[in-house]
């Protein structure tokens, strides 16, 4: 049974406001740009996974699968492909500052560099918030493909941490599936999906209900905002029972972003590294 505590709070949008819509557009595109370049990459990019008994030494003693820093990383298709994104942003918000890519990152080093900083979800200095965005989404397809490999070699079902059991990172998103509303979290790079309590914080594994609760704006009791007073972080969590719909974690994070503010204004933070804009938030 699930105790933590409710309430309803005021501050649900009417409708969907414009910037909703157009972020939704430009995000669909990303989406786009990944899958086709997902599809370029798994010709090529063959990872191999781990040893089925160190994976599971691993994860018995809550190590993530994935050593990211040992990754193999192709740095010119990479950074064509930040140039791809790159002048999809532009197009689509021609008024936003643009992005100097060869002035930022002179060379194939710097590149690098910066991407195995992103990898470890360390802020860029002095990189502006929309580059290591795009560095970001670079690196997002990439990522999937060492993940679902990773993921055939052992079941994450026995994983009991908030963060990723592939990758390590934070969890974007949490989703209730299935006829007892079981919770699921959604890896922020990685889209790994595992099982989570859902009396439980993902941040600092807090377990004491009295402590857990959650706000559900009026009108969407689809969506709630799950906050943890021992650390002040909170989780968006999406109700899926409903549908039986596939939906996109990164659409879904957009279109949830009225409850980032309702959440902020209330004293919570949300991961302590965030992708979208390289920043602490």
């Amino acid at each position: 049974m699930n105790s933590e505590t409710s309430t309803t709070t005021n501050v649900q949008p009417q409708g969907e406001p414009a910037i909703y819509r157009e972020l939704t557009k430009f995000f669909e595109l990303i989406i786009a740009e990944k899958n086709a370049y997902k599809q370029e990459l798994e010709k090529s990019l063959k990872p191999s996974s781990l040893e089925p008994e160190l994976a599971r030494v691993k994860m018995t003693n809550g190590f993530p699968l994935l050593d990211k820093d040992q990754m193999a990383l192709d740095i010119p298709s990479m950074k064509k492909y930040l140039h791809t994104l790159s002048a999809l942003a532009h197009r689509h918000a021609p008024n936003a500052a643009e992005v100097t890519i060869e002035k930022l990152i002179p060379d194939d080093t710097s590149f690098e560099t910066m991407i195995r900083a992103v990898l470890r979800e360390e802020a860029i200095e002095p990189v502006p918030g929309l580059l290591t965005f795009l560095i970001t989404e670079t690196i997002r397809p990439v990522l999937e493909i060492y993940a679902a490999c990773e993921r055939e070699t052992i079941s994450t079902h026995q994983w009991e941490k908030g963060y990723c059991p592939v990758c390590g990172s934070d969890p974007l998103l949490g989703f209730l599936r299935g006829e007892e509303g079981r919770r699921y979290l959604v890896c922020s790079l990685c889209a790994t999906e595992w099982q989570f309590s859902r009396i439980k914080c993902p941040f600092c594994e807090n377990s004491d209900f009295q402590t857990l609760s959650y706000f559900v704006a009026d009108n969407d009791q689809r969506c709630r905002i799950e906050v943890c007073e021992e650390c002040k972080r909170y989780i968006k969590t999406v109700d899926l029972r409903a549908t039986a719909q596939e939906v996109s974690p990164i659409l879904e994070n957009i279109r949830t972003m009225h409850l980032d503010i309702i959440a902020q204004e209330k004293g919570y933070t949300s991961s302590g590294f965030s992708p979208y804009t390289g920043s602490e938030s």
